[in-house]
Protein backbone atom coordinates (compact mmCIF):
# COMPACT_ATOMS: atom_id res chain seq x y z
CA UNK A 1 0.00 0.00 0.00
CA UNK A 2 1.47 3.45 -1.09
CA UNK A 3 1.60 6.36 1.45
CA UNK A 4 -1.87 8.71 1.75
CA UNK A 5 -0.39 12.27 1.91
CA UNK A 6 -2.58 14.60 3.25
CA UNK A 7 -1.78 18.54 4.90
CA UNK A 8 -3.52 19.62 7.87
CA UNK A 9 -3.99 23.46 8.92
CA UNK A 10 -3.88 24.27 12.25
CA UNK A 11 -4.12 27.98 13.80
CA UNK A 12 -1.82 29.24 16.25
CA UNK A 13 -0.30 25.88 17.22
CA UNK A 14 1.55 25.57 20.21
CA UNK A 15 5.21 25.30 18.60
CA UNK A 16 4.39 28.46 16.15
CA UNK A 17 1.48 30.24 18.79
CA UNK A 18 2.58 33.90 17.13
CA UNK A 19 1.53 32.57 13.40
CA UNK A 20 -1.98 32.85 12.19
CA UNK A 21 -1.94 29.69 10.03
CA UNK A 22 0.44 26.85 9.85
CA UNK A 23 0.12 23.98 7.17
CA UNK A 24 2.01 20.64 7.71
CA UNK A 25 2.66 17.63 5.23
CA UNK A 26 1.87 14.01 6.52
CA UNK A 27 2.05 10.74 5.59
CA UNK A 28 -0.01 8.00 6.35
CA UNK A 29 0.28 4.08 6.00
CA UNK A 30 -0.65 0.73 7.37
CA UNK A 31 2.29 1.57 9.88
CA UNK A 32 1.27 4.77 11.11
CA UNK A 33 1.24 8.69 10.32
CA UNK A 34 4.35 10.49 10.13
CA UNK A 35 5.19 14.38 9.44
CA UNK A 36 6.82 14.94 5.56
CA UNK A 37 8.53 17.27 7.37
CA UNK A 38 6.61 19.96 4.56
CA UNK A 39 5.72 22.80 6.61
CA UNK A 40 4.43 26.50 5.46
CA UNK A 41 2.93 29.72 7.45
CA UNK A 42 0.50 31.97 5.70
CA UNK A 43 -1.23 34.78 7.51
CA UNK A 44 -4.92 34.43 6.26
CA UNK A 45 -6.90 30.51 5.92
CA UNK A 46 -7.17 31.49 2.08
CA UNK A 47 -3.58 32.03 2.15
CA UNK A 48 -2.80 28.75 3.59
CA UNK A 49 -5.49 26.70 1.36
CA UNK A 50 -2.98 28.17 -1.32
CA UNK A 51 -0.12 25.77 -0.17
CA UNK A 52 -2.33 22.39 -0.39
CA UNK A 53 -1.67 20.78 -3.98
CA UNK A 54 -4.55 20.88 -6.51
CA UNK A 55 -7.04 17.92 -6.46
CA UNK A 56 -7.20 17.42 -2.79
CA UNK A 57 -10.25 17.07 -0.84
CA UNK A 58 -11.25 18.28 1.95
CA UNK A 59 -12.47 16.31 4.97
CA UNK A 60 -14.87 17.60 7.42
CA UNK A 61 -13.71 18.78 11.06
CA UNK A 62 -13.97 16.02 13.22
CA UNK A 63 -15.29 17.13 16.48
CA UNK A 64 -12.64 15.42 18.52
CA UNK A 65 -10.11 17.21 16.87
CA UNK A 66 -7.65 19.04 18.64
CA UNK A 67 -9.18 23.06 18.21
CA UNK A 68 -6.07 24.36 16.75
CA UNK A 69 -7.12 21.86 13.63
CA UNK A 70 -9.05 24.33 11.16
CA UNK A 71 -8.87 21.42 8.52
CA UNK A 72 -7.54 18.61 7.07
CA UNK A 73 -6.98 17.83 3.01
CA UNK A 74 -6.35 14.07 1.40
Amino acid sequence: MAAVRTYTIYQHPADFPTVPYVVRGWHTTKMGTVASGEVAFADTLEQARGYIPEGMYNLDRDPDDDPVIVETWV
